[in-house]
Protein backbone atom coordinates (compact mmCIF):
# COMPACT_ATOMS: atom_id res chain seq x y z
CA UNK A 1 0.00 0.00 0.00
CA UNK A 2 1.23 3.14 -1.27
CA UNK A 3 -0.97 5.44 0.72
CA UNK A 4 -1.75 6.19 4.64
CA UNK A 5 -5.43 5.44 4.35
CA UNK A 6 -5.90 7.11 7.53
CA UNK A 7 -4.03 10.25 6.24
CA UNK A 8 -5.01 10.32 3.02
CA UNK A 9 -9.01 10.28 3.88
CA UNK A 10 -7.90 13.14 6.62
CA UNK A 11 -6.46 14.89 3.59
CA UNK A 12 -9.06 14.31 1.22
CA UNK A 13 -11.68 15.60 3.59
CA UNK A 14 -9.67 18.95 3.95
CA UNK A 15 -9.22 19.43 0.33
CA UNK A 16 -12.85 18.76 -0.54
CA UNK A 17 -14.23 21.17 2.12
CA UNK A 18 -11.73 23.68 1.15
CA UNK A 19 -12.76 23.33 -2.72
CA UNK A 20 -12.51 25.87 -4.72
CA UNK A 21 -8.46 27.16 -4.19
CA UNK A 22 -6.05 28.29 -5.95
CA UNK A 23 -3.03 26.33 -6.99
CA UNK A 24 0.06 26.55 -9.23
CA UNK A 25 1.29 23.50 -12.03
CA UNK A 26 4.35 22.27 -11.61
CA UNK A 27 6.77 22.78 -14.36
CA UNK A 28 7.11 19.19 -15.57
CA UNK A 29 2.80 19.31 -15.52
CA UNK A 30 2.75 22.30 -17.39
CA UNK A 31 5.14 21.52 -19.79
CA UNK A 32 3.23 18.35 -20.67
CA UNK A 33 -0.33 20.12 -20.87
CA UNK A 34 0.79 22.98 -23.03
CA UNK A 35 2.35 20.30 -25.39
CA UNK A 36 -0.99 18.81 -25.46
CA UNK A 37 -2.91 21.42 -25.89
CA UNK A 38 -1.83 25.28 -27.81
CA UNK A 39 -4.73 26.41 -26.25
CA UNK A 40 -3.74 25.65 -22.74
CA UNK A 41 -2.45 28.54 -20.51
CA UNK A 42 0.22 26.59 -17.53
CA UNK A 43 1.39 30.06 -16.40
CA UNK A 44 -2.08 31.49 -15.31
CA UNK A 45 -3.24 30.06 -11.68
CA UNK A 46 -5.76 27.37 -11.49
CA UNK A 47 -8.32 26.25 -8.95
CA UNK A 48 -9.15 23.10 -7.79
CA UNK A 49 -12.71 22.60 -8.40
CA UNK A 50 -12.95 18.84 -6.96
CA UNK A 51 -11.24 16.36 -5.62
CA UNK A 52 -11.00 12.09 -5.03
CA UNK A 53 -9.40 9.03 -4.72
CA UNK A 54 -8.10 6.62 -7.60
CA UNK A 55 -6.42 4.44 -4.95
CA UNK A 56 -3.30 3.30 -4.39
CA UNK A 57 -2.43 3.64 -8.43
CA UNK A 58 -3.42 7.32 -9.14
CA UNK A 59 -3.88 8.70 -5.50
CA UNK A 60 -5.63 11.75 -4.50
CA UNK A 61 -6.54 13.51 -7.73
CA UNK A 62 -7.88 17.11 -8.71
CA UNK A 63 -10.18 18.23 -11.08
CA UNK A 64 -9.02 21.96 -12.28
CA UNK A 65 -10.55 24.50 -13.93
CA UNK A 66 -9.41 25.15 -17.59
CA UNK A 67 -10.79 27.75 -20.10
CA UNK A 68 -9.07 26.05 -22.79
CA UNK A 69 -10.34 22.61 -21.45
CA UNK A 70 -14.05 23.41 -20.59
CA UNK A 71 -14.64 21.07 -18.01
CA UNK A 72 -11.05 21.04 -16.72
CA UNK A 73 -8.50 18.66 -16.64
CA UNK A 74 -7.73 16.00 -13.83
CA UNK A 75 -4.22 15.77 -12.60
CA UNK A 76 -2.30 13.77 -9.49
CA UNK A 77 -2.49 16.16 -6.14
CA UNK A 78 1.50 15.02 -6.29
CA UNK A 79 2.01 17.18 -9.38
CA UNK A 80 0.49 20.57 -8.14
CA UNK A 81 1.92 23.41 -5.79
CA UNK A 82 -0.51 24.27 -3.03
CA UNK A 83 1.07 27.20 -1.29
CA UNK A 84 1.56 27.87 2.12
CA UNK A 85 -1.53 30.09 2.99
CA UNK A 86 -3.64 27.19 2.92
CA UNK A 87 -3.69 25.41 6.38
CA UNK A 88 -3.45 22.87 4.47
CA UNK A 89 -0.62 23.07 3.26
CA UNK A 90 2.06 21.10 4.69
CA UNK A 91 -0.03 17.95 4.85
CA UNK A 92 -0.07 18.24 1.22
CA UNK A 93 3.47 18.40 0.70
CA UNK A 94 4.15 15.54 3.34
CA UNK A 95 1.89 13.39 1.64
CA UNK A 96 3.62 14.23 -1.74
CA UNK A 97 7.05 13.57 -0.57
CA UNK A 98 5.17 10.08 1.22
CA UNK A 99 3.94 9.36 -2.16
CA UNK A 100 6.79 9.73 -4.32
CA UNK A 101 9.60 8.04 -1.85
CA UNK A 102 7.19 4.84 -2.08
CA UNK A 103 6.50 5.41 -5.63
CA UNK A 104 10.35 5.26 -6.15
CA UNK A 105 10.81 2.16 -4.10
CA UNK A 106 8.06 0.21 -5.83
CA UNK A 107 10.52 0.81 -8.97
Amino acid sequence: MIDDPRRTSELIAALQSAAPFAVDLSPRLAATLSARSAAFDAASHHTVTEVSYAGDAGGIMCRIASAAHGNGVVVSLTHLIVHMPLPFANAVAAYQMHRAKRLKKRR
